[in-house]
Order: structure tokens, then sequence, then C-alpha cells
């Protein structure tokens, strides 16, 4: 098994109290990231996960907008973007470079795709 850094995007409750958070990453390389071997929807240890994160608001004046555009993922451990329970998040100009399983995971509304590449994922 192999282990490396992950971002986890989403929502949780704590008091009654709802917290979500939203993301706008651009430029950013991700290497050696993810966890081999877990690819649960709900515990996706991807590179980059969105979990539950509901709906992204394009240039939304609250901030509630999230984007991952022009980044590199390299020699990831798992999928590089996994968008689960999210909808209408941009992802796009974004490289991605030897991933297992997955390259790209989208099981949310209305996402964006657009100019992406992958190269080299083993199954």
């Amino acid at each position: 098994e192999e282990f490396g850094a992950r971002v986890l995007v989403g929502k949780f409750e704590q008091d009654k109290v709802e917290y979500r958070g939203y993301a706008k990453i651009s430029n950013v390389e991700f290497l050696r990231a993810g966890q081999e071997g877990w690819t649960d929807r709900f515990d996706a240890r991807y590179s980059l996960a969105f979990i539950e994160h509901g709906d992204s608001y394009d240039a939304d004046d609250q901030n509630r907008e999230s984007y991952v555009k022009k980044c590199a993922f390299n020699f990831n451990y798992n999928a590089a973007i996994g968008l689960f329970a999210t909808n209408n998040v941009l992802v796009e100009d974004n490289v991605v470079y030897r991933t297992l399983e997955y390259g790209l995971r989208d099981e949310g509304v209305g996402n964006r795709w657009i100019h992406n590449m992958i190269s080299w994922t083993i199954f």
C-alpha cells in the first residue's frame, strides 16, 4: 500500500451548525498524493476529493464558488480528483499523470470538465 497527502473539501455539522467548505485551487502541483486502496464515496482517499460539498455558485458574491484550474497531479496513489454529491464545480486545464483505478471520478450534477489531460492510469 502507498500513502500520500490528500485534500478534502466538504461539509460537516457540529452543535447543530452546518459548516461548508469551498475551494478555489489553481496552479498547484499534487505530487505523490492520495492513498491506495480506498475508493468508497464516503471516504475517497483521492489526491483531491469534494465529498458532499453540495452546490458551487459561479462568481458568487458570498464566495461560495469552488474550482480546480491549471493544476498538475503527478504519481498519484489513487485517483486525482473525485466529486461526490458535489455540483457545478469547474475542473479545467489540469494534467493528471499516473493514477490508480480512476483518473477523475464524477458522481455529481452539472460539473464541468474542460481541457483536462490524463496519462497512464493503472488498473
